[in-house]
């Protein structure tokens, strides 16, 4: 967030995470893929809604430290553009974007407790959740850049 974000998401959520009003969280691990980006499965389709352009993508995540008390979610996935909605602006691939808790679509499950861990853990999902370009960690400029 420091080095990619906008200066929007900055200024937004820089503050909040530094006090502690917010608590963040980092969606990557998945059933299938374990935390394997490459093998990920997660992800979803540019789309155009409204006016507005996004992701429109389907996830499933387990085993996130904090999620049953996170204010934010960090969440992976991929990206892909098959009718060139993103015209050269950004890529497809992975992608890391900041959903809040209540974003519409997002599922935080309650603390599981699968490995008699002492910590707080749990699920992130969502099926068909739109997440507009400005989530986006870094903006449109930034889909697919993931890992590089």
């Amino acid at each position: 967030l420091m080095r990619y974000g906008t200066e929007e998401q900055k200024n937004y959520f820089l503050p909040k995470l530094a006090s502690g009003e917010v608590i963040p969280c980092f969606g990557l691990t998945g059933p299938r893929s374990g935390s394997d980006a490459a093998s990920m499965p997660d992800g979803g389709k540019v789309v155009m809604e409204n006016g507005q352009l996004g992701v429109r993508a389907s996830f499933k995540k387990r085993y996130i430290t904090l999620a049953p008390v996170a204010g934010v979610v960090g969440l992976a996935f991929k990206a892909e553009d098959p009718d060139g909605l993103l015209q050269g602006v950004g890529n497809e691939g992975i992608c890391v974007a900041l959903l809040e808790r209540d974003h519409p679509g997002l599922r935080i499950g309650d603390r599981h407790d699968p490995l008699t861990a002492s910590f707080m853990n749990g699920t992130v999902e969502g099926e068909d959740v739109f997440i507009p370009m400005e989530c986006i960690v870094g903006g449109q400029e930034r889909c697919g850049f993931g890992w590089n």
